[in-house]
């Protein structure tokens, strides 16, 4: 994912994307997503989970949204990661998550019309 994927950037958060084609697949799965917090911000365990079990429900509240713009041939895989340096609390994250996931482009037709605008 690293190497061929894009990534978007905010305060305190970081999304590595990246857009799979599915011709044909039996897989069902539209979007999978990972979550990591890093050993060298976070030196305690509990905290990096504190983190990943907050970050994991901001993204299960907002994922039906990103579900729906997500084409049926293709997969999207995120990989969520939190750059911030001190415990953030569930409404600060749970915003930042949104708006970086605002910034995700969507593959598809209804995204070459919205660019020409």
């Amino acid at each position: 994912m690293y190497s061929h994927g894009q990534a978007i950037q905010s305060q305190f958060l970081r999304i590595q994307y990246l857009w799979i084609d599915q011709p044909h697949s039996t897989e069902t799965v539209s979007i999978r997503t990972a979550v990591t917090v890093s050993r060298k911000l976070f030196k305690k365990a509990h905290d990096r989970n504190f983190i990943k079990r907050r970050l994991k429900e901001a993204w299960r509240l907002q994922q039906s949204e990103v579900k729906l713009n997500v084409p049926e041939n293709k997969q999207l895989q995120l990989l969520i990661l939190f750059t911030g340096k001190t415990l953030p609390d569930f409404q600060t994250l749970s915003e930042a998550l949104k708006i970086i996931i605002s910034k995700l482009p969507f593959p598809g037709p209804h995204n070459n019309d919205q660019s020409s605008e």
